[in-house]
């Protein structure tokens, strides 16, 4: 093979290259292309799957259409049902009956201040102090509004869903509660 040119090597040993390119392309890049489709089917299925886990029981809850009847209001500490307390229970008493097919949804609350020693006796953190304002509230519509106890679900949510601000003496006061919902049943 008689070489004129001195860059006559060069090219061929280019030209080898890029053929050796394009095979290396054509042997490997259809299952590379292959398996970056399946990656980005896979990616989008995690996807799907993430938004699913997303759907927590209390999200699930609150996607139930859940309608807000009463707002109780209690002392700071405090378990026991306020006169005014009870006149809002008895005021839903006809509510409560008449949607004999709905679950009663009842959600206790705290402020944010903490509790004091004579109080974590009875009560170890605003968790319980929570729920047992609503059980408090559930003993109440059961016993004295003859309402069936199978309807009614209870939670605590301590002092982690405020509704007002907590850094005033009115807020924590609004905080201070147990809200009634009624909700379809599953």
């Amino acid at each position: 093979f008689y070489m004129e040119n001195k860059k006559t090597p060069i090219i061929v040993l280019s030209v080898l290259l890029v053929l050796f390119i394009i095979a290396f392309i054509y042997l490997y890049a259809g299952p590379y292309k292959k398996t970056v489709t399946e990656l980005k089917q896979a990616n989008t299925q995690l996807t799907d799957l993430k938004n699913q886990i997303k759907e927590t029981p209390q999200k699930q809850e609150a996607k139930k259409e859940k309608k807000l009847i009463a707002t109780l209001h209690f002392y700071s500490g405090d378990i026991q049902l306020t006169s005014s307390g009870i006149e809002t229970l008895k005021s839903i008493q006809s509510t409560l009956q008449q949607n004999k097919d709905k679950l009663i949804i009842i959600e206790g609350h705290t402020d944010d201040i903490g509790l004091s020693s004579f109080l974590k006796e009875k009560y170890p953190s605003n968790m319980e102090l929570s729920t047992y304002r609503a059980i408090n509230v559930a003993k109440f519509i059961e016993k004295k509004l003859n309402i069936d106890p199978e309807r009614i679900v209870i939670t605590g949510y301590s002092k982690y869903r405020p509704i007002a601000d907590n850094s005033t003496k009115e807020g924590r006061k609004k905080n201070r509660r147990v809200e009634i919902y009624l909700a379809e049943k599953e």
